[in-house]
């Protein structure tokens, strides 16, 4: 039986995942997921190690404080939409930039929203 393509991304995210915490040990599992975003404070490097574009599956990086203050530039202005044509309403306090750095994806809460549709054109 062949798994469609999300369902092997989904598979293999949550391997990664597992083979994450394996190596972490019980006490480090807190540090898998990104920090609260504070310009001190930054993601994980063995996650950011591991996560890749959801569309293209390029390497992705801490977006610079230039990137954030573009897109929230627009999204004060109202003219920020994300991939999916929704309008981006909330400022971003950090987030991950594509290698090509044309699409940033955010971290809310600490955790980075790795959804194609969520993705904002830097």
């Amino acid at each position: 039986m062949r798994l469609d393509s999300r369902a092997r991304r989904v598979k293999l995210a949550r391997r990664s995942r597992s083979e994450l915490e394996r190596r972490a040990g019980p006490r480090d599992t807190v540090r898998l997921m990104a920090s609260p975003a504070k310009s001190h404070r930054s993601i994980d490097r063995d996650l950011l190690e591991m996560l890749a574009c959801p569309d293209t599956r390029q390497r992705l990086a801490e977006a610079g404080a230039d990137v954030l203050d573009r897109v929230n530039a627009r999204v004060r202005a109202k003219t920020a939409k994300n991939v999916g044509g929704k309008l981006v309403e909330v400022e971003l306090e950090a987030g991950l930039v594509r290698h090509d750095g044309k699409i940033v994806y955010p971290i809310r809460d600490g955790i980075p929203v790795l959804l194609v549709d969520e993705g904002i054109p830097a």
